[in-house]
């Protein structure tokens, strides 16, 4: 305070009666357009903090709904991978019982295949009982007979030995007796014991024919008992195995049985549980989905706050500018005059070393990701406080939102001596103000700052420019 006081009194030991007139008319102007900014700050001041307080309320909904639909997405993830599982295992096991249900179906054509050879082989051993049960009947009716016959065949062989036995005595008895009566009476028995030989000699002949027949026929009818009795063995022999055969397959079809039953339970608990996670997911997605609509809510919640509040800077802003040009317009006639008169720079070094001090490190630390050239260091401590809050707010918002905020860049860019290719920024509620910048390595770099284009000042458009195109 001591050294403005000193420097006003300088100024004012050089001025003359009219130029103190316009300096103290400078300063109520001043004073009144400080004290309208500090009323704009104070209310901005209040503003800020219920912003940043709403701000921090969003962020952290926002970062809620962040957490809770990451959460959302592992589970969908989870319940998907389960799913898709479930379904390898439903598709194995629907493999699995298509195989077994095939092989039941071979089986069970089997097992009829043996059923109907066993039913043929009942029906061939009927047969073949029957059958033999009609030779054994004709066997037995031929035995019957040959026995007969031999009975006979065996009571001819008597009688006709018997009556060779009487033939042999009469003839004995004729040669023995000599008489007429005795010779003829033997001769004439003679006679009749040679005609009943020969009628059983004759009756032998046909007995024995007879019985040759009957016992050829008997022969066949043994011969096809016996073929017929090894015919059945046989066929008694393949039912039995059959009949095993057939409980086997019965063992076995009952065995493939329980395990196709054991299956489609098995995929008919897979197709439940798949019902249950495939509920889930759905109702997962759709959580996912209100989460993420009301996270976008939030999220459009917190850019209308932020357009709020912008809009109420750039309303304060605008009025500060108003105020700002007003007092531009008053320090500028008054820089005019001092400078007819030789007046000293309007920042001091001592001003300038402080606000060194200040700026210099605290622009590096809190943005690391902008250089800043000593040039641009210069320009900015020639601006008045409330330009300087302008453009440190923007150099926060290109840190923060580089790819929103470098859109309001002008078409208009610079090129210079050494081929490189400068941006403007504009700020200010006159568009007027201009701040010099490019990216480079992900990092933005900062040249100058304008603030008029009128021609007057050092922080002239066309002085800056032209400075620019020199010197980078």
């Amino acid at each position: 305070m001591h050294k403005f006081k000193k420097c006003v009194l300088l100024v004012l030991s050089k001025l003359g009666v009219g130029g103190r007139y316009l300096f103290s008319k400078f300063l109520n102007a001043a004073d009144d357009s400080i004290t309208k900014m500090l009323f704009i700050l104070k209310e901005n001041k209040e503003q800020l903090n219920d912003y940043l307080v709403d701000r921090k309320i969003l962020l952290h909904s926002i970062k809620q709904k962040q957490v809770e639909v990451e959460s959302l997405r592992l589970k969908i993830a989870e319940t998907d991978k389960s799913d898709k599982d479930q379904t390898g295992r439903l598709i194995r096991l629907y493999e699995k019982l298509e195989l077994k249900t095939d092989e039941l179906a071979h089986y069970k054509q089997e097992y009829h295949d043996v059923q109907q050879s066993i039913e043929a082989s009942k029906k061939e051993i009927h047969t073949l009982t029957d059958e033999k049960n009609q030779v054994l009947d004709n066997r037995n009716g031929l035995k019957l007979e040959y026995d007969q016959l031999r009975i006979v065949m065996e009571e001819n062989l008597f009688k006709q030995k018997r009556l060779e036995d009487e033939l042999s005595r009469l003839k004995k008895k004729q040669t023995e007796f000599d008489s007429a009566d005795v010779e003829n009476s033997t001769k004439k028995e003679i006679e009749e014991k040679m005609k009943e030989i020969e009628v059983l000699q004759q009756d032998k002949h046909i007995y024995e024919d007879k019985f040759k027949k009957v016992e050829q026929d008997l022969m066949r009818e043994v011969k096809r008992v016996a073929k017929l009795s090894g015919r059945l063995q046989t066929v008694q022999q393949k039912l039995h195995g059959n009949e095993q055969v057939m409980i086997n397959f019965e063992n076995t079809i009952h065995t493939k049985t329980e395990q196709v039953r054991i299956d489609r339970q098995k995929i008919e608990q897979l197709t439940a549980e798949r019902v249950v996670w495939q509920e889930q997911l759905d109702s997962n997605q759709e959580d996912h989905q209100i989460a993420l609509l009301e996270l976008q809510d939030i999220g459009q919640k917190l850019s209308l706050k932020d357009d709020e509040y912008t809009a109420q800077a750039i309303k304060s802003e605008e009025k500060i500018e108003q105020l700002k040009t007003e007092l531009l317009n008053e320090k500028n006639d008054f820089a005019l005059l001092s400078a007819t008169k030789g007046a000293p720079a309007e920042i001091t070094v001592e001003a300038l070393r402080i606000l060194e001090r200040e700026y210099e490190p605290r622009f590096q630390t809190l943005y690391a990701g902008s250089k800043f050239h000593q040039s641009f260091y210069k320009d900015f401590f020639s601006l008045v406080p409330p330009d300087r809050l302008k453009v440190e707010a923007i150099i926060a918002n290109l840190e923060r939102n580089f790819d929103q905020a470098i859109i309001k860049t002008r078409e208009n860019t610079i090129k210079t001596h050494s081929g490189e290719t400068i941006n403007e920024y504009p700020f200010g509620a006159d568009h007027a103000g201009r701040i010099y910048l490019k990216e480079n390595n992900n990092k933005v770099e900062y040249f100058r700052i304008s603030r008029t284009k009128n021609g007057r000042g050092t922080l002239d458009q066309k002085k800056v420019i032209a400075w620019l195109k020199a010197n980078v």
